[in-house]
């Protein structure tokens, strides 16, 4: 096993992260069908977070019309 770095944390999962309270932004470079559902899950975080989302933002148009109502009431989505 390598050094221990004393400030690095690992999480289980995002929403993990997200509750941690410890990011604003967030890079979403995941498995592209795992984008739709992990960025709903940070746009409806009660914490705002900056978001960049690696190419697709989604895989499908239906999932890309879920995610797009949110940014008129969030301002979270450009």
């Amino acid at each position: 096993m390598g050094p221990v770095i004393a400030w690095l944390q690992v999480f289980g999962d995002h929403g993990s992260l997200l509750d941690s309270g410890m990011c604003d932004i967030v890079v979403v470079a995941t498995p592209n069908m795992t984008h739709a559902q992990i960025l709903l899950d940070i746009l409806n975080h009660p914490k705002a977070h900056h978001i960049l989302v690696e190419k697709p933002l989604c895989t499908t148009v239906e999932d890309c019309y879920n995610v797009s109502p949110l940014h008129p009431s969030s301002h979270r989505l450009c």
